[in-house]
């Protein structure tokens, strides 16, 4: 057991030489040769921050000589959390939900609950949402455009054609996938 003591010009390990807390050695802190890792296999690993403004800041490409940080992230006390591309926020918490910096991209799809609505325009101008029964597209403002060389409504089973529309064409109409009606 060794109490008290100060270490004046570092602590120096090799690779993978470990500094191990806990009991049962449950937090580790090594270097493997290639990465520096902190391993925790018991409960959360949690960073607290004690200073007066207690925010967490995660930096890279950080040189001691020199300043230069890159802000990767930020957990700002009481408050949000910041996401950073190159110390350029792209996401930020919110009191009332999230912002984000840039375009956001989903992979797979976006999701809303019945009523959530896809608000465009500086004053909410376009909606698009379902309301639990019916779909709806509401314009409050303007023309609301459909821009296509070929327009085709379909029902839902995309089985029957309804509607077809071509630039300097015609306008088509469907009964029971029959054309019933055509501009020439």
């Amino acid at each position: 057991t060794v109490t008290g003591v100060l270490i004046s010009d570092g602590l120096t390990l090799l690779d993978n030489e470990k500094i191990l807390f806990g009991n049962n050695n449950d937090l580790e802190i090594f270097h493997n040769g290639t990465n520096n890792i902190i391993q925790s296999d018991v409960g959360d690993l949690q960073i607290n921050s004690g200073n007066s403004a207690g925010d967490v800041v995660i930096n890279t490409n950080n040189n001691v000589n020199n300043d230069t940080r890159v802000t990767s992230a930020k957990f700002i006390k009481n408050g949000s959390v910041e996401l950073y591309h190159n110390n350029s926020k792209k996401f930020e918490t919110t009191s009332s939900g999230a912002t984000v910096t840039g375009n956001l991209f989903a992979t797979n799809k976006f999701r809303g609950n019945d009523d959530v609505k896809l608000e465009l325009g500086t004053g909410n101008d376009l909606q698009i949402y379902h309301n639990g029964t019916h779909s709806v597209i509401s314009n409050n403002t303007g023309t609301l455009f459909t821009l296509a060389d070929y327009l085709v409504f379909k029902n839902n089973a995309n089985n029957e054609t309804l509607m077809n529309a071509t630039a300097n064409g015609a306008v088509e109409l469907y009964y029971d996938n029959s054309k019933k009606f055509e501009t020439t």
